[in-house]
């Protein structure tokens, strides 16, 4: 399993911090749909160094899904990694978000 829902939820070392605390918002307030790209899938594309057809197929899967509305509203992606912020450093923008996404192909062109 490459992906999950913010509603889901996962460990910090399984989603990151960001996605961890969102998905704890989940619980309390309303927050929009969502899904996030695991660490493992991180791990995966970094010891091969492309994305495997199975986590594209994944990602396409929750992209095309209810939880973001079936594509038929333009998304936020949000780029981020497990070490944005630890406890020693934050290096918050330093990562790109892009609004307006509302295709697949505009998420991962080429596929």
């Amino acid at each position: 399993m490459f992906v999950r829902t913010l509603s889901a939820g996962g460990s910090i070392e399984e989603i990151g911090g960001k996605a961890h605390r969102l998905s704890l918002l989940t619980r309390y307030f309303n927050v929009p749909e969502g899904f996030v790209i695991t660490t493992r899938a991180y791990k995966l594309w970094k010891e091969t160094g492309s994305l495997s057809k199975d986590l594209i197929d994944e990602i396409k899967e929750y992209f095309h899904s209810p939880y973001v509305l079936e594509g038929r509203f333009p998304v936020v992606v949000r780029s981020s990694a497990t070490v944005e912020d630890s406890s020693r450093a934050s290096f918050a923008g330093v990562f790109e978000s892009v609004t307006g996404v509302s295709s697949f192909d505009e998420l991962i062109p080429g596929n």
